[in-house]
């Protein structure tokens, strides 16, 4: 059985080249041998011949070295010059392969489009929400907190807002613990009225993620209670588009939903949280004792040392 060229090219490439070292041993040996046979038909003893013949030659191993490197020098760039030919030779057999089969270039073109999109698609999903660090100090701390109604069949479930104020105020383990939800508003502008969507947060909510508006300042619980929203913080965003940046907007009014609402603050630039589209913050307005209601997202910032496992066992225990 014969082999074919891409596997004679192998095997020469790993197994068909000589030691340089072997060469060079066996090169420098020939010349110091030839040089002693010269000077024994002079006439000079053997030892003495052998003497002189390595110091008329210098230090044989510095030689060694140098014509070592230089031997490696090339065999690295025959190696290349080979790899180059070989590749050229394999991308001109499949050229002509493929227009000889249009159809099979056809199809494998645009299974390898798809493949690398969905590949290059995977990967930037895996690294934005697995290998990328949250960006929020010691995020390795943050955690979602999701319940589950098994009675119904739902292994993900909402947090009502009484359940809010029994993990904020009853789980040790967490450092603190908020909760949010989405929100939309109308907004009544120069412009006219426009759609802007943004997030209900409890007042804790900044205190968690460890970021406080660039500009002005978060809510307090006193702000996070029933009633209509008084005040509102902006993205850096919305603060750029809307209002053009002005560093005076703090005390400004704007009209949400026909209510007068007071900026309080303005978040840093590139804080968008739990979504890039979030446009303003307002409190929740928490109900202590509201007991419907299971559209809220928990989020907990845990305790140093404290594990998983611990906080799942107590929290599952307040519930």
């Amino acid at each position: 059985m014969s082999l074919s060229p891409g596997w004679r090219r192998l095997l020469r490439l790993s197994f068909g080249r000589r030691s340089v070292e072997r060469d060079v041993d066996e090169e420098l040996a020939f010349h110091l041998a030839m040089r002693e046979e010269k000077l024994r038909l002079l006439g000079v003893e053997p030892d003495e011949a052998h003497a002189q013949a390595h110091e008329r030659f210098g230090d044989p191993y510095k030689f060694r070295d140098e014509c070592i490197s230089i031997g490696r020098q090339y065999q690295r760039e025959v190696r290349v010059m080979e790899w180059i030919e070989s590749v050229a030779a394999d991308l001109r057999y499949a050229l002509r392969t493929l227009r000889r089969m249009p159809v099979f270039t056809f199809v494998a073109t645009i299974t390898l489009a798809l493949g690398i999109g969905a590949t290059s698609a995977m990967f930037t999903l895996v690294n934005s929400i697995l290998l990328r660090p949250l960006p929020y100090p010691e995020s390795d701390r943050l955690v979602r907190l999701i319940q589950s109604y098994p009675e119904k069949g739902l292994d993900t479930w909402g947090i009502s807002q009484e359940n809010i104020v029994m993990y904020r105020d009853g789980a040790t383990d967490f450092e603190s613990f908020a909760a949010y939800q989405s929100a939309g508003m109308t907004m009544r502008s120069s412009a006219g009225p426009i759609r802007v969507s943004g997030s209900r947060v409890t007042a804790d909510f900044f205190k968690v993620l460890r970021v406080n508006p660039s500009i002005g300042r978060p809510f307090t619980r006193e702000e996070d209670v029933p009633g209509p929203v008084t005040v509102v913080i902006l993205s850096h965003g919305f603060w750029q588009t809307q209002f053009g940046g002005n560093p005076q907007v703090l005390g400004t009014t704007i009209d949400f939903d026909g209510q007068p609402v007071r900026v309080i603050g303005v978040m840093p630039q590139g804080f968008g949280f739990p979504r890039a589209d979030v446009k303003f913050c307002i409190p929740m307005g928490l109900y202590r004792n509201r007991t419907f209601g299971f559209q809220n997202a928990g989020i907990g910032r845990l305790k140093p040392g404290v594990s998983l496992d611990h906080v799942h066992t107590q929290t599952t225990t307040i519930m």
